[in-house]
This record gives C-alpha cells, sequence and structure tokens, in this order.
C-alpha cells in the first residue's frame, strides 16, 4: 500500500506526493484525512491529529516552517500557524481571488504562493481550452 507522504523540495517547502513509504526522507509531514489534518511521522508511520486545524475541502498543502497553507475547492487558501511539535494549530487568514476556479494545488515562491486552477467541473477529463496559475500574496 502506498501513503501520502511529505518530500522535501525548492525553498524548505513540503510538497505532499505518493511515495513508497521506504522513500521517506522527512522526519515529520503533514497530511490531510476528510475534514481534518493530521502529521505523521513517515519512519514510524504513527499519526496524530493535529487539534485545531480542520480544513474541509483541501487538496493541496504547503509547508513553511510551521506555516501551513491549505489550498480549498471553495476558491481560497487557508493559512494556519502550526505548533512547533505539529500537535496543533490555529488559523491565521484566509486568501481569496476573484481568478480561483477549484484550486487544487500551490507552491511558494518568496512571499507568493502560485495558486494551480484545475477547471474539473468543465468535465472529466477537464475540458478547459486553459488552465491558469494564479499568483497570489502568501501573506
Amino acid at each position: 500500500m502506498r501513503k501520502i507522504l511529505a518530500v522535501p523540495v525548492v525553498a524548505a517547502t513540503l510538497a505532499l506526493t505518493l511515495v513508497a513509504p521506504a522513500a521517506a526522507t522527512s522526519p515529520s509531514q503533514v497530511i490531510m484525512l476528510p475534514g481534518a489534518t493530521s502529521a505523521e511521522g513517515p519512519f514510524t508511520g504513527a499519526s496524530k491529529l493535529v487539534e485545531g486545524v480542520d480544513i474541509p475541502g483541501a487538496d493541496g498543502l504547503v509547508l513553511e516552517g510551521r506555516r501551513l497553507w491549505a489550498v480549498q475547492f471553495a476558491n481560497q487558501v487557508s493559512r494556519w500557524q502550526l505548533s512547533d511539535d505539529l500537535t496543533s494549530g490555529t488559523a491565521d487568514g484566509v486568501i481569496t481571488d476573484p481568478r480561483f476556479a477549484e484550486p487544487v494545488t500551490a507552491a511558494k515562491f518568496g512571499d507568493r504562493l502560485a495558486v494551480v486552477n484545475s477547471h474539473l467541473s468543465t468535465g472529466f477529463p477537464p475540458k478547459s481550452p486553459t488552465y491558469e496559475v494564479v499568483l497570489v500574496d502568501a501573506g
């Protein structure tokens, strides 16, 4: 069985990807469960809910230090501040933009987020003639 694991990428940001458990390289990670967020140790497989962090409809996550951005199908990105041990978190704002169209993931570049629109409502596979990456202030 494959697990969702966090793998380090550019500028110490963590991106979620599917990898084999043996390929885990990060000592801690944040993963999504339906309506909840969990921190998991990739070496032990032990997981625990992150108290106070409820992100319904979230897809992509960006973690930088202890700041978490969650891309939500509700055309927004919620921002969270996590505790040092990843056991709790508090809401730290919501980013909206009229250009969001069912965003699914993001990447952080400096003080900006590049948010990717999905256009999933156009059919399967999506039939939109264009796909956008929307740059917004990460706050």
